[in-house]
């Protein structure tokens, strides 16, 4: 569906980047939520959520080895935050 879409906004940095980084260490993830909503909707993308079926503490050691920073904004629920481009 997003193919279908105008969606120039999964091109541009940070998120370009995001796709990168996650491919350098083999961490499936795909969009979820709001953003996903919002783009079939025509609206303004805000914030962009992902989900991956790996475990958070996975995906913090992996994107940690490229020397990212990664906070466990909320590890018990699954939920980690990767900061790029500040």
């Amino acid at each position: 569906l997003m193919q279908q879409l105008h969606a120039d906004w999964l091109q541009r940095e940070p998120l370009a980047s995001l796709w990168r980084h996650c491919a350098a260490v083999d961490i499936p993830i795909r969009l979820v939520g709001g953003c996903v909503r919002d783009a079939i909707m025509g609206r303004p993308i805000g914030d962009k959520d992902c989900a991956t079926p790996m475990p958070p503490q996975e995906v913090m050691a992996r994107l940690q080895s490229l020397d990212l920073q990664v906070i466990p904004t909320g590890i018990a629920h699954g939920t980690i935050t990767l900061v790029l481009d500040k």
